[in-house]
């Protein structure tokens, strides 16, 4: 009997691979080379699906990034090499992200809002350099490996939460902390998702009034208010908040466009890119991303991101979505002009002050 219920589910198992193999291979829209590289994919990143439709969804979906990818690596490595520049290999590849449409993308990987002019509290004028604190730890990027300093920048992933308006804040947060008491904290992502009543959750969010929310309210350490991709009620009463010698009023920030003013800021500034286009795609080699070299027509800013470091016209940032991304999660741009890193609009907000 056993033996017989065996032999049913192998056979079971067998006739439904080959039925969703059957039901792959005889779609017309899609080349079989590109079924088997879905297939691939798939194994290589873990997806998994609910029914056959959606997975027959999702490689449509992925054959349309396939030839979003392919023809941006065409018109990428045309235009650097009319510059008279080499690559070392292609500039975008199919990630984690290929089996999303970019309305997908956006809703779940960016997160970023841009406020009103009017509504943005300045407090220190983008014209006077005293007020930007001096990097006091950081390297520049090396050519094939990371500068390693006493100040470990940490990579981490936001999911499929549109909160990374909190990640490049608590970022931000992380190093004012440090250069005031060469203390390393881990701060709470999910306190400004969960409480910071200005901002919309995992539905996109505000640098500049989640640094107002520190500044007024603290905030806690992640290991007693821990991540969770997802919004929920406000713990803020159950969790400690870091106040004392930490985060403390008054945070003094500004925005602005002036990318050559990102060597004198590092971690310190939070950066807004258009991330739903090419960018989601740049490869895991450490190149330098030329922003105009990628031929894109940039639409507004829905991403933020923290800068590393800079150098002329390069600079090299951290991002929210895992090691996976990029060069382990960061990546050399040369800005798209001396007023735009990679997006219409771009803004840069720097939290100072007491901390």
């Amino acid at each position: 009997m056993k033996i017989a219920l065996a032999l049913s589910v192998t056979l079971l198992a067998v006739l439904s691979a080959g039925f969703l193999l059957k039901n792959l291979n005889t779609r017309k829209s899609v080349p079989l080379a590109v079924v088997e590289q879905y297939s691939r994919w798939r194994l290589e990143h873990g997806k998994l699906y609910a029914t056959p439709q959606e997975m027959n969804y999702r490689l449509d979906v992925f054959y349309d990034q396939k030839q979003f990818v392919d023809i941006s690596n065409e018109e990428y490595e045309a235009n650097i090499k009319a510059q008279g520049e080499t690559l070392s290999g292609p500039m975008f590849a199919l990630n984690m992200f290929a089996d999303l449409t970019q309305e997908e993308f956006k809703a779940k990987y960016t997160g970023l809002r841009m406020p009103e002019t009017d509504e943005v509290i300045v407090e220190d004028s983008p014209s006077e350099q005293s007020d930007v604190p001096p990097q006091k730890s950081d390297t520049v990027l090396g050519a094939s490996q990371l500068g390693q300093t006493s100040y470990q920048v940490r990579i981490r992933h936001q999911g499929g939460c549109g909160s990374c308006w909190a990640f490049s804040t608590i970022t931000t947060m992380e190093k004012l902390h440090w250069d005031k008491t060469k203390v390393r904290l881990d701060l709470s992502q999910q306190e400004l998702v969960d409480c910071d009543t200005r901002s919309y959750g995992c539905n996109g969010g505000f640098p500049e009034y989640a640094i107002a929310y520190i500044a007024t309210n603290g905030i806690a350490q992640a290991s007693t208010y821990p991540y969770a991709a997802a919004q929920s009620s406000c713990k803020r009463s159950l969790s400690t908040s870091v106040k004392t010698g930490a985060i403390t009023p008054p945070i003094k920030y500004y925005t602005t466009t002036d990318a050559n003013r990102l060597s004198s800021l590092g971690i310190h500034a939070v950066v807004s890119v258009f991330s739903s286009g090419k960018f989601r795609y740049v490869t895991t080699l450490d190149d330098i991303f030329d922003a105009k070299a990628a031929g894109e027509a940039l639409n507004n800013c829905d991403h933020a991101i923290n800068m590393f470091s800079s150098t002329n016209d390069v600079v090299t940032i951290i991002n929210s979505w895992g090691t996976s991304w990029g060069f382990g999660g960061m990546k050399k741009i040369r800005s798209y002009s001396t007023t735009n890193i990679y997006g219409a609009q771009a803004r840069i907000t720097h939290g100072n002050g007491a901390v």
